[in-house]
């Protein structure tokens, strides 16, 4: 690119994951937790080597203890 440096840093964002308590009935008819494991093995799978992952927004669904154990 004429006058602009390549890249030399990835990051990857995930957001508002929404992880529940196991068991739970989910609005969202996936555990989401499942979900967030199978974008991470895409992620490893690439050969993306990102500086950092970040993860926003809700990362769980109510608050609750055992959801950010989970996660």
């Amino acid at each position: 690119m004429d006058g602009v440096d390549e890249p030399t840093h990835t990051l990857i964002q995930i957001t508002d994951l929404h992880v529940e308590r196991t068991g739970v009935d989910s609005r969202y008819r996936s555990d989401t937790l499942t979900v967030f494991e199978a974008a991470l093995r895409r992620i490893e799978d690439s050969g993306l080597r990102p500086a950092a992952i970040l993860l926003t927004g809700d990362l769980v669904e109510g608050g609750r203890p055992e959801e950010y154990r989970r996660l």
